[in-house]
């Protein structure tokens, strides 16, 4: 007699191969769990980088790119106070951070109408502290570091591209963005990791002359989890939101909002945010930033009890904005084009009431001629016979 098959004494295959997959899941996750942290000083705490468009924002990236073969570079100079705390005193003694001094050199290259590649060098000349509240036998911080290279590449992938001839692509815009740091920094003084750490953002944003709004969603991906103090600090969703708002006091005048934060989901202390208000002012093509601000909650590594920034960007100005055909240093509109009907197309600026008329260009038969007051019944912007 052929045996009889018994399907209560084994789970259908389906259903085995489940509990495989949640068993290796399992043991992985144990052992991530049970992986030691790295050391204290493995990790860079200022969660603030430069934005790569000069007519964007401070911290919040853009979608914008500046036109094949296009660029612009820039040097930040920005002191934080109280970077870095490890527990809820407010004595010095426990605060390992207390004055910092950072700069980031920043280039960006734009290939294509879509793409451009930017490196942001860090570099922190001066900073002081408390180490020893971290309890790992460090004395004192490094005065002067290299932090760790930033390479980025951003993809525009909705919104109209850039053009070599105008300084960005306004209206609507969405973007994928690519970061990878490399430990240029080896871990010294909380200037970096000892590993290349990734970086993936979503952005979008709306732009119309100087007045913009943006938003970036990303995730920081670290490949090792880092101890400072009590608490632990690994992979982390990073998120920012950004406003330009122009000044009617200079057209190229515009203040800036920033709400920038982000958070490793293990508590409040490890999840910073930060609030900036700043001015950007341009003069040909320099670009002049000042920004101030301050984190919360300040005990959050990487929150700030106060941060004061200058910038300064140098992206070579481009000769007619508008395309109207007027060079932008005798357009008294260089970002409205001209109409070029024959009246006043020398200043730049469209007239589209030649003869103030209060009838368009558009339906009016004699543009520039105004019409004789109560001759001009059929309202053709002509004197009736």
């Amino acid at each position: 007699m052929a045996p009889v098959h018994d399907e209560t004494s084994s789970p259908p295959p389906v259903q085995r191969l489940l509990v495989w997959g949640a068993c290796f899941l399992m043991g992985w996750a144990g052992l991530l769990s049970a992986a030691p942290a790295r050391a204290q000083r493995d990790l860079q705490v200022d969660d603030f980088r430069p934005a790569h468009d000069p007519n964007g924002f401070m911290g919040v990236q853009g979608t914008s790119t500046p036109g094949h073969l296009r660029w612009n570079v820039g040097l930040f100079t920005h002191y934080t106070f109280g970077l870095l705390r490890v527990n809820p005193s407010f004595t010095s003694q426990q605060v390992v951070v207390r004055h910092r001094l950072s700069m980031d050199a920043l280039f960006q290259l734009g290939l294509g109408g879509r793409f451009a590649l930017a490196v942001d060098v860090p570099f922190t000349p001066f900073q002081t502290g408390a180490p020893r509240a971290l309890a790992d036998g460090g004395e004192s911080l490094d005065g002067a570091a290299l932090g760790d290279v930033r390479v980025t590449g951003r993809l525009r992938m909705l919104g109209a591209p850039a053009d070599v001839t105008a300084s960005r692509a306004d209206g609507p815009g969405l973007a994928g963005m690519l970061t990878v740091t490399l430990p240029t920094a080896q871990g010294v003084g909380f200037q970096g990791s000892t590993l290349p750490e990734i970086d993936v953002a979503v952005i979008g944003d709306f732009h119309i002359l100087n007045l913009g709004i943006g938003a970036s969603l990303g995730a920081r991906i670290r490949p090792d989890r880092v101890r400072i103090g009590d608490r632990v600090h690994g992979s982390e969703l990073h998120w920012g939101l950004g406003v330009a708002m122009p000044l009617p006091i200079y057209p190229d005048l515009v203040a800036l909002l920033e709400v920038r934060g982000s958070s490793g989901f293990t508590g409040r202390y490890n999840s910073p945010t930060e609030v900036d208000l700043g001015l950007r002012f341009k003069l040909g093509s320099f670009h002049l930033s000042l920004m101030g601000g301050v984190g919360f909650p300040h005990r959050a590594v990487g929150a700030p009890s106060a941060r004061a920034m200058l910038g300064l960007r140098y992206a070579p100005e481009h000769g007619d904005k508008d395309l109207d055909g007027i060079p932008d240093n005798v357009d008294l509109c260089p970002l409205l084009p001209e109409d070029l009907d024959g009246f006043e197309d020398e200043d730049g600026c469209s007239d589209p009431d030649n003869d103030n008329d209060l009838i368009p260009d558009a339906d009016d038969q004699c543009p520039n001629d105004t019409a004789e007051e109560d001759r001009d019944l059929d309202e053709d912007g002509c004197t009736d016979p």
